[in-house]
């Protein structure tokens, strides 16, 4: 397997701006037709098996935005998160039915 280097020197994609991707992926036939960005990764993720999961609304994209809202956003600009908030973050991400491992899941390549 070859790894890619997409930063080089530059700052990853914050979760917003891939909710922002995802979104546009999602929602604009305009940008999809238009956009070499998006027809390759729209292009990758036909090989997926799971690639359903990440293109539809309730899918990735709601995942990221209650990660972001009810968790990321608060702890980084106006609250302090306790136990329950942290409990309820893990099981988002990394519990058996979460945003991660359907992540993994859904990336997976058709045979």
């Amino acid at each position: 397997m070859r790894r890619v280097n997409v930063t080089r020197g530059r700052k990853p994609p914050e979760l917003g701006t891939f909710s922002h991707f995802l979104r546009t992926a999602i929602h604009s036939k305009g940008r999809r037709e238009t956009s070499a960005l998006l027809r390759c990764f729209l292009k990758l993720a036909a090989d997926w098996t799971g690639s359903h999961w990440i293109l539809k609304p309730t899918g990735l994209l709601e995942s990221l935005g209650s990660l972001t809202t009810k968790f990321r956003n608060r702890a980084s600009h106006i609250d302090e998160l306790g136990k329950q908030d942290y409990r309820d973050c893990r099981e988002l991400v990394i519990g058996s039915e979460g945003a991660l491992w359907k992540l993994v899941v859904a990336t997976e390549r058709h045979k």
